[in-house]
């Protein structure tokens, strides 16, 4: 038995969800523009990191096998480990430089890729590894430890399907392409599985940042039987795509919209009374949070931040009604552009300099 955790100690845990080309992955990687997130890990399981190109401190491992989550998942248990050794107010000078020993001795060995000269920060050497070279980029000193507070898997869609490949003896790049695939007999085995990998993600003492791609669940089946039926849901299979989202704190469904004016914006829906998708957040103290604006992680924070402060307080403050609605779909399942008067739009009243708009939610 114990207290309820102080709100200061809590990380932030979300998935962002969407279509493809909506900002996602570039979401995802503002981590690194957060001081209380570095430094970030970034898992990257599907092509597509060309949006990263501007992150040249970014710690990426590309993966291809359901497998490799595991021994990601146990070297981010150790690090985490020795992490806090090295950063704990009360540890010895001893514990701390053995702690000290131990990140730099791992990361100097997961961080041996010889970097080619022509990719090199100036003046270039022959042989420089990126333990060295991600240094000279970011400024960090050759016996500072990267220490880890944030990963990202980037997308679990993608990693569902490896973990198919996983139960049907699939092998990327091995299997031929005309081979016939083998019948996956124990679907709940996988599921589990597939829940275990979140739930354990998510555990790990430091932020976790998930991706997913989007699909729609067909309208034509029964409500009864399916209540999410016609909406956007992470593309993941089964009532995995459902139940996933109740494993963290922010569902933030990301859309993709451009104005009359030309100009293209993105809405990262965080409140909980659409019919369209689904999306939520726990900021307790925030209940009138409707949608951010241009999102970035960095005003994710922020509204942690305001969420905590507001504790102990039960006042709000007062918020404008909101008109928005679920967006229309057309005939492929592709969400049309939402009807916005002036009043409410988000660059209207009721939107911060910020761009996060609080509302009355939805019935």
């Amino acid at each position: 038995m114990g207290p309820v955790k102080p709100v200061k100690l809590r990380k932030i845990n979300a998935m962002f969800y969407g279509q493809y080309g909506h900002g996602k992955t570039t979401l995802a990687a503002t981590a690194l523009d957060v001081p209380e997130m570095l430094d970030v890990l970034f898992i990257a399981a599907e092509p597509g990191d060309m949006s990263l190109t501007d992150r040249r401190g970014l710690d990426i491992i590309t993966i291809n096998k359901y497998d490799q989550l595991a021994r990601i998942f146990e070297f981010l248990v150790l690090h985490c480990k020795w992490r806090d050794e090295y950063l704990s107010p009360t540890a010895t000078v001893p514990e701390v430089t053995q702690a000290l020993g131990k990140l730099l001795a791992q990361e100097s060995e997961l961080k041996s890729t010889i970097i080619p000269v022509e990719d090199q920060t100036e003046p270039a050497e022959e042989g420089r590894t990126w333990f060295v070279e991600q240094r000279l980029r970011v400024g960090k000193d050759l016996d500072e430890p990267y220490l880890y507070n944030t990963v990202i898997i980037d997308s679990l869609s993608e990693v569902h399907k490896y973990l198919v490949y996983k139960f049907t003896g699939v092998n990327i790049g091995q299997t031929k392409l005309d081979e016939e695939i083998e019948r996956m007999e124990d679907w709940q085995v996988a599921q589990e599985m597939f829940r275990l990998l979140i739930r354990s993600f998510r555990d790990l003492p430091m932020n976790s940042i998930f991706v997913a791609a989007e699909a729609i669940e067909p309208a034509e089946r029964n409500k009864k039987r399916n209540p999410h039926a016609g909406q956007a849901l992470p593309k993941l299979a089964g009532q995995a795509a459902a139940d996933v989202a109740g494993f963290v704190d922010i569902v933030g469904y990301l859309q993709r919209e451009i104005d009359p004016g030309g100009e293209t914006k993105r809405y990262l829906y965080l409140g909980a009374g659409y019919e369209g998708w689904i999306s939520k957040h726990r900021f307790e103290n925030l209940p009138d949070l409707e949608f951010i604006e241009n999102p970035t992680l960095t005003q994710l924070i922020d509204l942690a931040r305001k969420d905590r402060e507001a504790h102990g307080s039960n006042v709000t403050g007062a918020f404008p009604p909101s008109s928005f609605v679920s967006p229309r779909r057309d005939a492929t399942g592709t969400a049309a552009p939402h009807s916005r008067s002036a009043a409410n739009s988000p660059s209207g009243s009721g939107s911060g300099r910020s761009g996060v708009r609080r509302a009355g939610r939805r019935a």
